[in-house]
């Protein structure tokens, strides 16, 4: 039988009468999905609805089970696929204990997971992981049965850790591109494929349920799933229909210790002064308070590294996911026409809350630490060992509360709420009028909404620390002032040593949708010497997407240097929401703080509770002046409570047209080496529109720190001792200037830049075969990558940037670029390949891409450019002409390249006598090299807190491994899979001070599985996560030379699931 690369067979196609299913495109099967119809295993047509994505054959039905059948499933498809593709069946998922599709994804060689909720964002685990990353680079494609899916948010991804994996047939990843392929996967496209009722010879009925119990949290969630489908032949042809359902939920919880800002200090016996390298000289020279400047060559061997505070905090987290996936299929009774409609509904809803105690850490310099009780101790590099630190101000304003020593530190209490809904629905219709063509027709609309909301209220105390590193996870002990007179206990439990510093909130209501619609044609030739087929089509997409995203919007309810009354926990204003809260069990040990004062009144989830108790505070509290985002004067009507520059409009429009020559030969110049291959080319034509706000702060809310009148003499005079805010260091005249740019309102001036550009992406592939399982593939094709969304954003925000070291941070303005060009790579794949079993094979990958117009910088949640480039501007407000910094995301100018390679191996070991001949193995090892040259053009400064940093490419680990231990005979089916990444800088700059550049360092996880089949329909079965309680450990560079600190010590649950599966 012989079949089009559109997916339409010649004679009868789908004919369930003469066979149970058919696999396309070289899949042999795919077993059912996770909880719903583990078990058998059913064939799946994994024909690409937008595009040729695997070989043309088909292979013939195999009943197989369980671990062997998924292996199975994803060798073949890998063997007989005409590009670089690996891939996860659905039982892969289901016997591995992974509960999101991108824990499962991290067991496929070249691919990772960020273990945070962001790269920029070190602070907040992630505990199903985030972020997908393909062969080191994040610009990964993502698709829904062959067509583009996608989020709301600002890269426009898809959260691979929100999808259901319970409704997925398989997971393919395709590592390089053919003409047919939609453009935009640059890393890779990752193509999620659900189940359709043809797959399946007749009715099938699934349901699974499993308990997952989180032994940090101690508590138990719960997750079910079911599917329906079945077929039936009529008159006017045979119809099918399929309808699953899947909801999930996970409490867990995570603990982190945290280092703040490792510095220099120079020493004098018992006596350490911090000093601080200088932001412009790449760290080789360094300042102290006293206006001493030192040559860091000169003073290295002297320098001692000392925290200037410390952290602990515990998050808990709650994540819930529901989809509904409904299929109907028809095909025509002569079989020459298959139709199919598909719709999924995919919900993700998210809260995590923490409490942390942290540092209050900013742009100042400390004062003199002075060892409490015994010397310091220090490693033989002078980072700091262990000791009790604390300070000496000498005068902390006019409260008789606050204590003459100690460092200031926050209690946070912080919660957020985050709810994804993704809805897809598309229509395919195949036809084949002769042996000869082939049609195919295909529309798609997508609609995607984010809502977040993020709320903070700090409470603040003082105290020393004492800190010990020689544990796993350092040890931290917050002892009472001296100057307090109270023991520690007595101290910690006085609300009077407590008070409500600051809010801080978050919100984004963004939303997108798209059409998309789709031909193709194919002309088989026959047989026609070396000409096998050529294919044809165009795809026209519109997505619009509107970001709306708040900055975060901290505002001052009571500090000491407003000089008005600090609001103390034990106020009737506050008193009703403060609670003690106990660190209970905290990194698994104890906790001797007992209860510490926080915010328990509402926050995110009760948003609108929290806008009416924090109004009544502000609004009767002296010195408080906050501003809540509801409150703001330039609110824009009708997308409140959103200002201008919080808002961006973007429409994009794609024109593509595709040819693509598929050939071949049986016996390659007489020998016997058959070679298949495709060549072609893929034009495209983006359109883009732009559509943002400029928009200049008025000056309460550029420089919140001012007096409500405008004036800074109260901010200036009430300090004594202590640090002074930067903007008390401007001359008269330069503070009337700075008053007088900004004014007392907002300025906001509407922009729309247009742009288009085209592309011509060729693409070739070689596949030559050997005999005996063994081949070698070759690939060459250039791809492109746009840019997200808030990275093109016209207009941005004007305000006055943090302090540095005490001084005024300027004034600055983050915007984006509507004019950044995508980012195109030209990359070059080869391999070598030997199938030599059923379920086993030895792959040998490498790699190249050359990257040309990357992106520098790249624009955050709240409107800030992280690590952007730099760039000196003047500009004029209210009549005022103003020196400015411009942080915005640019093109660099030079080729940066990522090569690497990658090796495979899966075996079951059948020669070994019984029982042992049910072992097998699964293995597959990663090595990349890149370096990101950084070079922004004239003018620009590096990125990276040190140079040494900025030649360093971030989420790319160098080594990166995964080894599974395998087990199936009669009932039983076992693994034990560990994954392991080497260190990797996460990102060249962090979003707070000291914006220093943070990596993580070499990290793995082990998960299990045990599997028992009752009968031929029933499994029960044991899954286990992160076994070995792995802390994930972050550092930061703390010298020129490359020194690094501790930055933060990261544990979460360990996780054990009970599982039932049916199938009927």
């Amino acid at each position: 039988m012989k079949k089009t690369g559109l997916g339409v067979t010649k004679r009868s196609a789908l004919n369930a009468s003469k066979r149970t299913g058919m696999l396309l495109r070289g899949v042999s099967i795919f077993t059912l999905a996770s909880g719903v119809w583990a078990g058998a295993a059913f064939a799946q047509d994994a024909d690409a609805v937008e595009g040729g994505k695997s070989e043309d054959k088909v292979l013939e039905t195999i009943t197989v089970t369980g671990i062997r059948a998924s292996l199975k499933s994803a060798q073949d498809l890998k063997q007989d696929a005409d590009v670089f593709v690996d891939a996860i069946t659905a039982d892969d998922i289901g016997s591995l204990p992974d509960r999101s599709v991108s824990e499962a994804l991290q067991r496929v060689p070249g691919v990772n997971v960020l273990r945070f909720a962001a790269a920029d964002d070190p602070d907040h685990f992630a505990v199903e992981g985030s972020g997908v990353v393909v062969r080191g680079l994040p610009f990964v494609r993502s698709e829904l049965n062959g067509r583009d899916v996608f989020g709301a948010g600002n890269s426009g991804g898809l959260g691979f850790e929100d999808v259901s994996p319970e409704l997925l047939g398989s997971v393919q990843v395709f590592k390089n591109q053919s003409a047919d392929m939609v453009e935009g996967g640059l890393a890779g496209t990752i193509d999620l494929r659900t189940r359709l009722p043809f797959d399946s010879a007749g009715r099938k009925v699934g349901f699974s349920a499993d308990l997952t119990h989180s032994d940090l949290v101690g508590k138990i969630s719960p997750t079910y799933s079911g599917l329906w489908s079945d077929r039936f032949e009529t008159g006017a042809g045979e119809f099918g229909f399929l309808i699953g359902y899947a909801n999930s939920s996970l409490e867990s919880r995570s603990d982190a210790t945290s280092i703040a800002d490792v510095a220099p200090n120079l020493r004098d016996g018992n006596t350490f002064t911090p000093v601080q390298f200088d932001s412009l000289s790449n760290g080789q020279t360094l300042s102290d308070g006293a206006g001493n400047s030192y040559n860091f060559g000169e003073v290295e061997d002297g320098l001692y590294y000392i925290p200037r505070g410390v952290g602990i905090k515990s998050q808990l987290y709650d994540r819930g996911r529901e989809a509904l996936s409904l299929a109907g299929q028809w095909q025509n009774n002569s079989g020459t026409m298959v139709g199919s409609v598909q719709f999924l509904r995919s919900e993700a809803d998210l809260t995590w809350s923490e409490k942390v105690l942290e540092s209050n850490i900013d742009g100042g310099l400390a004062q003199n630490i002075l060892p409490q009780d015994d010397d310091f101790v220090f490693e033989s590099d002078r980072t700091f060992y262990s000791g009790l630190l604390s300070e000496n101000v000498g005068w902390r304003g006019n409260d008789n509360n606050l204590p003459l020593d100690g460092s200031q530190h926050l209690a946070t209490a912080r919660e957020h709420t985050e709810k994804d809904v993704t809805t897809d629905l598309g229509v395919n219709l195949k036809y084949t009028p002769n042996d000869r063509w082939a049609l195919n027709f295909d529309a798609q609309y997508v609609e995607a909404d984010k809502d977040i909301k993020d709320v903070s209220v700090h409470g603040t105390f003082f105290s020393a620390f004492e800190l010990d590193m020689s544990g796993e996870v350092p040890n931290i002990t917050y002892r009472a002032p001296v100057g307090s007179g109270q023991s520690d206990a007595e101290y910690f439990a006085d609300t009077d040593n407590y008070f409500i510093r600051s809010t801080m909130p978050h919100l984004e209501d963004s939303h997108a949708e798209s059409i998309a619609f789709r031909g193709d044609a194919e002309y088989d030739f026959d047989g026609e010497g070396w000409l096998k087929s050529v294919r044809f089509g165009a795809r026209y997409s519109d997505r619009d997407s509107s970001i709306q995203q708040s900055r975060y919007n901290w505002g001052n309810v009571s500090e000491i240097w407003t000089g008005s009354p600090l609001l103390l926990a034990s106020d009737p204003t506050v008193s009703a929401n403060m609670s003690p809260y106990s660190f209970n069990e905290f990194q698994r040990g104890s906790n001797q703080l007992g209860g510490v004062p926080f915010w328990s009144g509402p926050l995110a989830a009760d948003y609108q509770g929290y806008l009416d108790v924090m109004n009544g505070v502000l609004s009767t509290h002296p010195g408080a002046s906050a501003t809540l985002l509801e409150d703001r004067g330039n609110v824009v009507s009708g997308r409140e409570p959103f200002v201008p520059s919080e808002i961006v409009d973007v429409e994009r429009k794609s024109t593509a047209l595709y040819s693509r020559l598929d050939f071949g030969s049986e016996g390659l110049f007489g020998s016997n080496v058959s070679l298949d291959g495709n060549v072609g080319v893929r034009y495209v034509k983006m359109d883009r529109t732009v559509e943002g706000t400029l928009e200049v702060d008025d000056l309460a809310t550029a420089i919140p720190t001012l007096a409500p009148d405008g004036s800074r003499d109260v901010t200036c005079s009430n300090m004594g001792g202590g640090a002074l805010p930067g903007v008390c260091s401007l001359t008269d005249a330069e503070f009337a200037a700075v008053s007088a740019f900004f004014g007392p309102t907002a300025v906001a001036t509407p922009q729309t830049v247009e742009n288009s550009r085209e592309y011509f992406l060729p693409s070739l592939n070689l596949k030559f075969e050997f005999g005996n399982g063994h081949l070698i593939r070759l690939g060459a094709s250039k791809s492109i990558r746009d840019a997200n969304l808030l990275d093109l954003s016209v207009g941005g925000r004007v305000t006055v940037g943090p302090d540095n070291g005490g001084e005024f941070g300027g004034v600055i303005s983050s915007i984006g670029n509507p004019n950044l060009a995508p980012i195109e790579s030209t990359q070059f794949d080869a391999s070598y390949e030997w199938y030599f079993d059923e379920t086993g094979s030895l792959t040998v990958s490498l790699f190249s891409k050359d990257l040309e117009n990357r992106w520098v910088g790249e624009m955050r949640d709240g409107g800030s450019v992280t690590g952007g480039n730099r760039v000196p501007v003047t500009l004029v407000n209210n009549g005022v002409s103003i020196e400015s910094i411009a942080t915005t995301v640019s093109n660099a100018q030079e080729t940066t390249n990522i090569k690497g390679f990658e090796i495979a191996y899966q075996q079951f070991y059948d020669m070994l006598p019984a029982p042992f001949d049910g072992f097998g193995i699964q293995a597959n090892y990663t090595y990349i090299d890149a370096e990101d040259l950084d070079t922004l053009g004239e003018g620009a400064q590096q990125r990276g807190r040190f140079l040494i940093d900025a030649v360093g490419f971030e989420r790319i680990s160098e080594h990166q491994y995964n080894l599974v231990g395998l087990y199936e005979k009669g009932p039983v089916q076992a693994r034990l899979a560990w994954n392991w990444r080497d260190d990797f800088l996460l990102t060249k700059r962090d979003v707070i001070y000291p914006f220093a550049s943070i990596y993580q360092e070499a990290t793995g996880q082990l998960d299990a599985s045990f599997f028992y089949d009752i009968n031929d329909n029933l499994k029960v079965g044991l899954q286990g996560v992160n076994l070995l309680d792995d802390v994930t450990e972050t550092s930061s560079t703390i010298n020129p030379n490359g020194l690094r600190g501790p930055r933060a010590f990261n544990r979460n649950d360990r996780r054990y699931s009970l599982v039932l599966r049916a199938n009927f």
